[in-house]
């Protein structure tokens, strides 16, 4: 497999780092904080979304009976602020970027449950024109409960999002990472590996 490749393998995937720094975990990723305001929708609960669908235009995601917008023109590659939300049950709905709220959605989630201190993320992946089944358009509901992994490590998720991307190794410091090649076709790879500080992860 060339270097070529490899790096756009590695552009079109959805890989989040959390690093605990101080009691608290960062996420790397393209943020889009300048998603509009949205409705008060309580706290108790966090949610965010992230648009990694190659063919999808930019959304507004709604909770199904909010006529305004959770987040507002979330384009390919951002992902959005983290949302306060009350625990409950919601079916998160998705329209292209400036549509109306009685307009249909292009996508539903169906019942998301979110408890009392959850932090989810949302993933939307896939083709909204897929070549087959395994491409479909779908959202990958993240959990965030992460465990402190000890002094000196860090828990790395991997998402595998690229519709057309084969089954991936992936390797850190040309180490393969535990698991990585069952779980990186169209899956989840969580792993603790050692805090390296800046360090580079090969998919291919």
């Amino acid at each position: 497999m060339n270097k070529k490749m490899n790096n756009q393998w590695a552009v079109r995937m959805a890989a989040f780092f959390f690093v605990p720094v101080i009691a608290l975990f960062a996420a790397g990723c393209g943020d889009n904080d300048d998603n509009g305001t949205g409705p008060d929708m309580g706290e108790g609960a966090l949610l965010r979304v992230v648009h990694a669908s190659p063919d999808a235009p930019g959304v507004d995601v709604y909770a199904e009976g909010v006529t305004t917008p959770l987040v507002s023109g979330l384009a390919y590659g951002q992902a959005s602020a983290y949302l306060a939300i009350d625990p409950g049950t919601y079916n998160i709905q998705l329209r292209p970027a400036g549509a109306s709220s009685g307009s249909a959605p292009v996508y539903q989630t169906g019942n998301l449950t979110l408890s009392d201190g959850d932090t989810i993320t949302a993933v939307a992946v896939g083709l909204l024109a897929p070549g087959n089944a395994g491409q479909a358009f779908r959202v990958l509901a993240l959990g965030e409960g992460f465990t402190n992994p000890g002094s000196g490590n860090a828990a790395v998720r991997i998402v595998h999002g690229s519709p057309d991307a084969p089954t991936v190794e992936t390797d850190l410091l040309e180490r393969p990472l535990k698991g990585s090649t069952a779980a990186m076709k169209g899956g989840v790879l969580s792993v603790t590996i050692p805090a390296f500080g800046i360090a580079t992860v090969k998919v291919g």
